[in-house]
């Protein structure tokens, strides 16, 4: 049956108002901006996630390097350790005023003997490995010796075991006057002047004067 013809104020209008088509299409259209918003908010969750995971696979792989990374103090930098070098102890002299007469030290093993007076030293070593430098009294003598008087050097013949006195230990300057003696184990008796002038005397090796050349 045909629609009765309408009447003002609808005159005019080119089909009737339907209810229930406007609120279905209003629904539809909200729905779709819902859709829309919905899929706007796991695309900007997505980008969130994917920029956190980005840091942490960053971050992951920068401490590690840094880890790594040796600072200018670190040991493996500064090579070997070097030993600090050990400071050699000051042994305090053994001061003899000549005014108070001769003097006389020898070695603990008694085979270096020497005497100082105001004419200066003269040490002997009683046993020697190499051959006597005084060839004048060689059958007869005991002992090789040599005697320094200021700047010049003699070798003495030695016929008797000079007496035995105070004991020097190794390493101890002993001080008389202008003359420094000094024992020690590889090297024997080193006697010198104030000039460094003097002797190296020793039952292992020959005879040395100092200062030594070349």
């Amino acid at each position: 049956m045909a629609p009765p013809p309408l009447s003002p104020p609808y005159a005019g209008l080119a089909a009737p108002i339907v209810h229930g088509k406007v609120e279905v299409v209003e629904r539809s259209r909200g729905e779709a901006r819902g859709a829309r918003k919905g899929r706007r908010r796991l695309v900007l969750w997505a980008l969130g996630a994917a920029a956190v995971v980005v840091l942490l696979v960053a971050a992951l792989l920068t401490v590690p390097a840094i880890l790594r990374t040796p600072s200018p103090s670190d040991p493996a930098l500064a090579g070997p350790l070097t030993p600090a070098p050990t400071a050699t102890p000051t042994v305090a002299p053994i001061v003899v005023d000549p005014a108070d007469g001769p003097a006389d030290f020898m070695s603990a093993s008694k085979n270096i003997r020497c005497h100082l007076d105001d004419k200066g030293v003269l040490c002997a070593v009683i046993a020697v490995a190499y051959k006597l430098p005084n060839t004048e009294c060689t059958d007869q003598a005991v002992a090789s010796a040599v005697a320094l008087r200021g700047s010049e050097l003699t070798y003495s013949c030695v016929t008797q075991v000079p007496a035995e006195s105070d004991v020097l230990e190794r390493d101890v300057p002993y001080v008389y006057g202008d003359y420094t003696c000094t024992l020690t184990g590889e090297a024997g008796a080193t006697c010198v002047t104030t000039e460094g002038v003097g002797f190296r005397l020793s039952a292992a090796r020959p005879l040395v004067t100092l200062p030594t050349t070349g």
